[in-house]
């Protein structure tokens, strides 16, 4: 009971300082050069009210996971953790409170708004650690039931040497979500992260990776957005030895007012390690879509691989595109590229189609679908990657005739 007080005091007084901080510097704004398209001063509260965590009862969920029949499930309803089933061999959960060490913030993690301004409001927080190879994939799902919600929720992976797990996240709901992710992956580890996300427009997700990979660790994300109201989609991954690779594919389908930001930093501190990060958007209505990626390669890292696309498909004259792609390169023995295209759909394929007796609308879909389906055969790796993949193209297939 002794060691458990002396946890919580220090998770207390970590917390207190970045409420101060929070207090003090608030949300940023467009001044802060990695937030000048998402200014969430003029958008959010300046403060929040951490109410009492209740569990909704009968929170239809069927429709908003995704839909693998024997995947480990865990729920998060308004930021509260559920009953969690039987884990198998090799998986295990514990309480964050009981490793204030593991959320202990450096002097950089105090300037960055993300990060304090969750451990501020910090509510929930578990530990999953990864000691084999897991055949059953994971599944953690986050609904907020009320627009007046605020849920603020740290998770933190770690996969051991050889681990390897398919994480499937999603999330829907109203309200305010904001989630951190801090992953570590041990040499030989290997993590398949699908994050697929379904809110209603009124949301507010702000929902930040942060994985750091040994040796031979390999962490392959694939993120498809198909609604919500303002999202941070952001991925920062540490290469600290050979061997390591990160693969990042991203697909947006925003309609509305919708306002997606998705921000990648990847940085490559040891030699002989790749990346590769792709994303394609698709823009409706007035909705804003931002993609920032910036690769980072320090001085001794030699050999390094990395390349960067990013496609936007605009669908209406009154849809926004920002993109802001970055190489920061000191080594001299590098392989790096980045590129960006924005444009609308082919109307000579559109006509073709359509004098092959396809209507309009069906016509419209399948182009649209074709500019996605890189992102999607990306599952093809994944546990349960066949089911996915279907699960997947029907919500687009029903998101596109819907804004056809």
């Amino acid at each position: 009971m002794e060691a458990m007080s002396s946890f919580n005091s220090l998770f207390n007084s970590m917390q207190q300082e970045a409420k101060d901080i929070f207090a003090a510097q608030g949300w940023p704004n467009k001044r802060n050069e990695d937030w000048h398209y998402t200014d969430l001063s003029a958008r959010l509260p300046a403060s929040f009210q951490n109410q009492p965590l209740e569990l909704s009862e009968d929170v239809p969920l069927e429709n908003l996971t995704c839909g693998v029949d024997d995947a480990t499930q865990l729920t998060f309803i308004n930021g509260l953790l559920s009953d969690v089933e039987d884990l198998p061999e090799g998986l295990t959960i514990d309480a964050l409170i009981a490793h204030p060490e593991l959320v202990k913030q450096s002097d950089d993690d105090m300037t960055d708004p993300l990060l304090y301004s969750n451990l501020a409001h910090l509510e929930t927080g578990i530990v999953i650690d990864v000691t084999g190879v897991i055949d059953r994939p994971l599944e953690i799902h986050f609904h907020n039931t009320a627009a007046e919600e605020a849920s603020f929720v740290r998770i933190i992976f770690r996969l051991a040497a050889g681990a390897s797990l398919t994480l499937l996240e999603s999330h829907s709901g109203w309200g305010h979500t904001q989630l951190v992710s801090d992953i570590y992956q041990a040499e030989d580890s290997m993590l398949r992260h699908l994050r697929l996300h379904q809110a209603e427009d009124t949301q507010v997700s702000l929902l930040l990776n942060r994985v750091s990979l040994d040796a031979q660790a390999h962490y392959h994300n694939v993120a498809v957005s198909l609604s919500g109201g303002l999202g941070r989609l952001e991925t920062r991954v540490t290469f600290n030895a050979p061997g390591s690779h990160a693969g990042l594919a991203t697909a947006l389908l925003s309609g509305g007012k919708q306002h997606i930001d998705v921000t990648t930093r990847l940085n490559h501190l040891s030699p002989d390690t790749t990346s590769d990060t792709v994303a394609r958007t698709i823009l409706d209505d007035e909705a804003c879509g931002i993609f920032q990626g910036k690769v980072i390669v320090h001085e001794d890292a030699q050999r390094v691989e990395a390349t960067q696309k990013s496609d936007a498909l605009m669908l209406s004259t009154e849809a926004m595109m920002n993109v802001k792609p970055e190489l920061e390169i000191y080594a001299d023995d590098v392989a790096c590229a980045h590129g960006s295209a924005i444009g609308e759909i082919d109307h000579e394929a559109l006509f073709f189609l359509r004098s092959r007796g396809i209507g309009e609308t069906a016509a419209r879909v399948m182009l649209v679908e074709g500019f996605i389906a890189e992102i999607l055969g990306r599952l093809d790796d994944f546990a349960a990657g066949a089911t996915l993949q279907e699960n997947l193209s029907k919500r687009v297939e029903t998101y596109l005739k819907k804004s056809a």
